[in-house]
């Protein structure tokens, strides 16, 4: 995401230039057009001195007499004034071609800058998708492990209940060596039980603990990715970073599908192409749409490499540490 930030940055910061240079040239060629324009017209009237072939205007411009003294106002041929017109539309050509250039260029550095913004896009919401797999698989491990704990403390809990009922029964009856026995086991039913509540106890406080390590890791790493956009062309145009939880029923746009992990696309896509994927990506969306949807009860959609066809609009900002956190640049 650094790289990427600052690679639509400088996008951003080259439209700009070539706006301004746009510009300029567009001014500078109104101005050239608009001087040859007085300078073909006082040509074609024969407003030009004999002697240095100059017109009365630029004569006059230095301060000087027209024409100059023994010389005359001479009027020139059709084919003196067809050169001359060449000779004025030739810088007007080149100014032109250059700032059709310089369009180009310009819309092209637009185009790739709003596709890194799009990208940016993608890659925040994959991030918040990273980490929602990423929580949702911890509290998972969390919640299996304090059921089996407590599933297991129940069992000692009603084996316990029954060997004590067992032990009442033998010391009514009068049988004392199978009361002593039943008593005896139950006291390490009892210890059994006790150190299944303990280690509830622990599990619950190390639970915490790391779901605590977890937020606090959100935070640092939402302070990172804003501090990359706080760049001074993005800080209008980048979306916000939001570190709220994704559903697995979210749509794979909003999942972050289209995040080329950093790139962009070689080409632009219109509205009617399909943007650009990795196959990482969707396996890894596809993953947590399944895995995270079994655990929440939410029928899993068919596995399937292909994206959404219709290329969607920029989305505002959707919404994990899996391998593929590791690689987020």
């Amino acid at each position: 995401m650094n790289g990427l930030s600052q690679q639509v940055e400088r996008l951003h910061a080259r439209r700009e230039e070539l706006t301004e240079l746009m510009r300029r040239l567009g001014a500078e060629l109104s101005e050239m057009k608009r001087r040859n324009e007085a300078l073909l017209a006082e040509y074609r009237n024969g407003l030009f001195c004999s002697g240095c072939n100059q017109t009365r205007s630029q004569i006059l411009a230095k301060g000087e007499r027209f024409p100059h003294p023994g010389q005359q106002v001479l009027r020139p041929t059709p084919q003196q004034i067809h050169s001359k017109e060449q000779d004025l539309a030739r810088p007007v050509a080149d100014l032109s071609a250059r700032l059709d250039t310089t369009r180009l260029e310009q819309a092209a550095a637009r185009a790739r800058a709003q596709s890194g913004l799009e990208q940016l896009v993608y890659g925040l919401a994959f991030w918040r998708c990273a980490f929602s797999d990423a929580s949702g698989q911890l509290n998972r491990a969390l919640t299996l492990r304090q059921r089996l704990l407590q599933d297991q403390a129940q069992a000692l809990r009603d084996l316990h209940e029954r060997t004590l009922l067992r032990a009442g029964a033998a010391q009514i009856a009068g049988d004392d060596k199978t009361y002593q026995a039943l008593s005896a086991d139950a006291a390490i039913h009892q210890r059994q039980l006790d150190r299944r509540q303990r280690e509830i106890t622990e599990a619950v406080t190390q639970g915490q603990s790391w779901l605590v390590h977890g937020l606090e890791l959100r935070r640092q790493q939402k302070a990172v990715l804003e501090s990359y956009l706080d760049q001074r062309h993005l800080r209008l145009a980048a979306p916000a970073v939001s570190d709220a939880s994704q559903s697995p029923q979210s749509a794979p746009l909003d999942l972050g599908v289209f995040y080329l992990m950093g790139g962009l696309p070689a080409a632009v896509s219109t509205q009617s192409d399909q943007p650009a994927s990795l196959k990482e990506v969707e396996d890894f969306v596809q993953q947590f749409k399944q895995s995270a949807g079994a655990w929440l009860g939410v029928a899993p959609a068919a596995p399937t490499s292909a994206v959404p066809s219709p290329a969607p609009a920029r989305p505002a900002v959707p919404g994990g540490m899996s391998d593929l956190l590791q690689k987020l640049p």
